[in-house]
């Protein structure tokens, strides 16, 4: 198996036995990215971006990983491990220190879900944070999904350990939303417990470090969706996947699933930022 490609944003050429595309049809703040690393391994990522500066803290991020993707396997980037779980974290936190640096992320930030693939092991490591989900699939079924980092009662300790203090708010289609602030304020409100940016909120606990899941099970006939919760409310994963074993071109899967997501919100309704990135490994040669 091998795996070769570019997401549909940033060009869009494949050939070999295993097709990858992502669809970005610009809906909001998310964005997808994929980068060729050493010995043929893959990385794709999805950024999603939230607050007023949203917009730029998706797209610095997804810059940022795309400048030192390509490192993160041996030879090592200056500073970085060389073992992919140890190196993606080094990621994650290379960015949230930028961030720092640059100034723009007090009350902005990211969420980011990233795999890379290893067609030789048949094999992908998962790292995340926030609510971007990533699922596998295999043979119709869901083999595996990521946790979104809602805010549960180990975050409400350490939020309130830190200065802050969570509230509940119940959205108009009667969903239940937990958010973190300063105590006795309004602010920051952010609604996930970790994430790239959100500076005020990493004040009172809010955490840039991912959750790691290394060597999972990636083998011929996989196919992997990652996506922004614009996808996830109102697509089920079972849904997903059964979309993406669709024998149809891989580039056209990704993009039409992005489609469905933003023409099933409802029109009076603000639309959520919407991205999906398929990754689907066939034995069939063929190109897009």
């Amino acid at each position: 198996m091998s795996l070769d490609g570019e997401c549909s944003d940033l060009g869009g050429n494949h050939h070999g036995e295993s097709y990858i595309a992502s669809s970005n049809a610009d809906f909001g703040n998310a964005s997808g990215q994929n980068s060729r690393l050493a010995s043929g391994r893959l990385l794709v990522a999805v950024f999603d971006g939230h607050g007023v500066q949203g917009h730029r803290a998706a797209q610095r991020a997804r810059e940022l990983f795309e400048e030192n993707a390509r490192s993160l396997i041996a030879p090592a980037a200056a500073g970085a491990p060389r073992e992919l779980p140890a190196a993606l974290n080094w990621l994650f936190f290379h960015v949230h220190k930028c961030f720092e640096r640059e100034g723009f992320c007090q009350a902005s930030g990211t969420t980011c879900t990233t795999a890379v693939i290893d067609p030789g092991s048949e094999t992908v490591t998962v790292a995340h944070v926030g609510d971007s989900k990533l699922v596998i699939g295999n043979g119709g079924r869901v083999v595996f999904e990521t946790v979104d980092h809602d805010i549960d009662a180990e975050d409400i300790r350490r939020i309130n350990d830190s200065g802050g203090e969570v509230f509940e708010l119940q959205l108009a289609n009667g969903k239940k939303v937990r958010r973190a602030v300063v105590q006795g304020t309004s602010g920051p409100g952010l609604s996930i417990s970790r994430a790239l940016g959100d500076l005020d909120a990493h004040c009172i606990g809010v955490l840039c470090e991912p959750v790691v899941h290394a060597g999972l099970p990636f083998p011929l006939g996989s196919v992997l969706v990652a996506a922004s919760d614009g996808v996830w409310d109102v697509i089920s994963k079972e849904t997903a996947v059964s979309h993406c074993a669709k024998p149809i071109d891989i580039q056209e899967v990704a993009r039409s699933l992005a489609c469905e997501a933003r023409g099933l919100w409802p029109a009076n309704d603000d639309i959520d930022d919407v991205t999906a990135l398929v990754v689907k490994t066939s034995a069939d040669i063929g190109s897009i």
